[in-house]
């Protein structure tokens, strides 16, 4: 090592690489290199957290696509319309297993049931469906 290389405050690289280097530095070399991780900590995980939404997040339709015994998606409002109840038992039964093959939860504010499971479920509870 050089004199000059002797005398150069070490690098982030430099502490990784040769950890006993951190004991010598000064207050102020020490909190330079704290800054400067703290920076780089914080934009790598930026970075990583882009990566991980553009692969892990798939993008979610924003309505249901039909499928092929299906002929229409329904809204709350529009279910609990054909149901005869208020749009909140609506929600309330859509959180029941005997729901789950006819409804789709696309986010936490968008609900969609499938008409012919509402009206064959309906059905099947004894209610009068129009």
């Amino acid at each position: 090592m050089t004199d000059r290389a002797a005398l150069a405050p070490p690098t982030l690289l430099d502490i990784v690489a040769q950890p006993e280097r951190a004991a010598s530095l000064s207050l102020a070399a020490a909190s330079a290199l704290h800054a400067a991780a703290g920076a780089a900590q914080a934009l790598l995980a930026a970075v990583v957290s882009a990566r991980l939404a553009a692969v892990d997040r798939p993008a979610v339709p924003s309505e249901p696509e039909p499928s092929n015994n299906c002929e229409h998606w329904l809204t709350p409002d529009a279910a609990a319309a054909i149901a005869g109840v208020d749009r909140r038992i609506i929600y309330a039964w859509s959180r029941g297993r005997d729901w789950r093959p006819f409804t789709r939860r696309f986010s936490r504010k968008v609900l969609r049931i499938e008409d012919g499971g509402l009206r064959d479920w309906l059905g099947g509870r004894g209610r009068r469906t129009p």
